[in-house]
C-alpha cells in the first residue's frame, strides 16, 4: 500500500502562498482549533467525523493533511490513498511545527 508523502511545514507554507495551493485539511478536533488556532485556508474535517466526508475533497487536486503532531493526519492520508486519492501529503510535525501565521477568532471556529 502507498503512504502519504511527507512535507515540512515550511514546504506547506510555500505551497499555500503559491498560485495553485493544495487542499489543506486539518483533522484536529474543534477544541484543538479553539486552543491553538488554525492555518488560513485549511478546511476543518475532524478525524472523529472524517469518514463519509471524503467526497468533499477533490481527488484531482493535491491534498495536504495536518493535525497537532502528524500521526492522525498520517492515518487519514493512508485512508484517502486507500480510497484512490493519488496526491496526498502529510505535514511533518503537524501544527506544532508550523511557523507561519495562525488564524484565531474570539468565538472559536
Amino acid at each position: 500500500m502507498s503512504t502519504p508523502n511527507e512535507v515540512t511545514a515550511a514546504e506547506v507554507e510555500a505551497l499555500m502562498a503559491g498560485d495553485d495551493p493544495p487542499q489543506l485539511i486539518d483533522v484536529r478536533e474543534a477544541p484543538e482549533l479553539q486552543m491553538d488556532g488554525w492555518i488560513k485556508g485549511a478546511r476543518h474535517m475532524p478525524m472523529s467525523a472524517f469518514q463519509g466526508r471524503e467526497g468533499e475533497i477533490d481527488k484531482t487536486r493535491p491534498v495536504v493533511i495536518h493535525c497537532a503532531h502528524g500521526q492522525r493526519s498520517w492515518d487519514v492520508g493512508c485512508y484517502l490513498i486507500s480510497l484512490g486519492f493519488e496526491n496526498v501529503s502529510n505535514m511533518e510535525g503537524g501544527i506544532a511545527a508550523w511557523g507561519g501565521p495562525i488564524e484565531r477568532s474570539a468565538g472559536g471556529r
